[in-house]
């Protein structure tokens, strides 16, 4: 199996509103920045080993990505990884990467919780 990667953007539920009117995600993997969209996995295909991946979230019309906090993970040739990003409770609060248990899984999916 060929190592991938999967991850999603997911706003918290009481900024999702304004976050997402106003600003588009973005998935940064070992510094290359990806567009992602919410709520939706973001998918592709790495190398095995360790990488640094954040997220963070770019205001229309502002160059700039604000909230990024990244993490290092393992990725193994045997599995997909899937992670969630998610922001805090206030809107300046970095997005947390975090990776989905095994069992959280369902036919290769998982369901992110957010309103709107």
């Amino acid at each position: 199996m060929t190592p991938s990667l999967k991850v999603t953007v997911a706003p918290y539920w009481l900024s999702s509103i304004f976050l997402r009117a106003f600003a588009n995600p973005f998935v940064l993997v070992d510094g290359v920045e990806q567009p992602a969209t919410w709520g939706t996995p973001c998918k592709g295909i790495v190398e095995a080993g360790d990488h640094v991946v954040g997220a963070g979230i770019r205001y229309r019309g502002c160059g700039v990505v604000l909230g990024v906090s990244s993490a290092t993970f393992t990725i193994r040739n045997d599995r997909e990884t899937a992670l969630v990003a998610r922001n805090g409770l206030l809107n300046h609060t970095p997005f947390t990467v975090e990776e989905v248990p095994a069992n959280q899984l369902h036919n290769n999916t998982f369901t992110v919780m957010s309103t709107i």
